[in-house]
């Protein structure tokens, strides 16, 4: 019984621990520079995330977006507080999102197109199509 027990909780430790290594999601990308921090600000802005930090030097910028709620059968579910990292080098883009603890920094789970959460997934999609978009 003990043994069960213990092997039950490894395997909850183990899937709370994956969640928050990073998943990053990739595209081309044809901006770079001044040009690309601008637009992925801007589209981080429009999509409810407040600019966090930005190096101009690596291509990057980093948004964070408060918790929220979405309403599902007159029940309020919670999402979030995100924490967005778009950087684009060598043609590339890659972003991060993470669900992050109260400090806005420490990750606690990562999101990418994939994710089967819709709650959380309709927080931060409109992000990625944005940001896919502005690098085309």
């Amino acid at each position: 019984m003990r043994g069960a027990f213990l092997i039950a909780l490894s395997i909850v430790i183990a899937s709370c621990a994956s969640s928050a290594i990073p998943k990053p999601i990739r595209y081309a990308c044809k901006k770079s520079g001044r040009a690309f921090i601008d637009a992925a600000s801007e589209a981080m802005r429009k999509n409810g995330f407040d600019i966090k930090e930005v190096d101009i030097e690596r291509g990057e910028v980093v948004g964070f977006k408060d918790e929220g709620s979405v309403i599902f059968g007159g029940v309020p579910i919670t999402t979030g507080p995100f924490r967005a990292t778009a950087r684009s080098q060598n043609d590339t883009l890659t972003i991060l999102i993470f669900t992050v603890r109260d400090d806005g920094k420490t990750p606690i789970r990562s999101w990418d197109e994939q994710s089967t959460d819709e709650f959380e997934k309709s927080q931060y999609l409109s992000l990625i199509t944005a940001l896919r978009e502005m690098c085309q």
